[in-house]
């Protein structure tokens, strides 16, 4: 009882300091965060052992995408940015990294076996 007596006594007094909270992004910005590449793909992905399979990847403004090939949904999946550089992450259990330019994204699993990359171009 004295225990319990003691620790109430001794949060009760504690001063609570919140100091550097700040909002980093808006829910605006973060929505708009990929309007640069939203747009609809085509290409293809290479497995490991050479095979390939037509691909079209949807991607959103915010970052959310879909990957189907001859018109069945692979998986969905987001984008995110991490280090100056895109992340991407699906609901297959698939994660890896992500190249754009010149109106073309590369999707590599580099964290979950390498076997695969999906290229495709607007």
């Amino acid at each position: 009882m004295y225990r319990r007596t003691f620790l109430g006594l001794s949060l009760a007094a504690m001063p609570i300091l919140i100091a550097g909270c700040q909002q980093t992004t808006s829910t605006a910005e973060s929505a708009a965060s990929f309007a640069d590449l939203a747009g609809t793909y085509t290409g293809q992905q290479v497995r490991a052992d050479g095979s390939t399979r037509p691909m079209r990847v949807t991607v959103a403004a915010d970052g959310s995408y879909t990957w189907d090939s001859d018109g069945t949904t692979i998986t969905d999946g987001r984008l995110s940015r991490s280090g100056g550089g895109l992340r991407y992450v699906n609901v297959a259990g698939s994660r890896g990294t992500v190249a754009a330019g010149q109106n073309q994204l590369v999707f590599r699993n580099t964290f979950t076996g390498n076997n695969y990359t999906v290229t495709v171009s607007l």
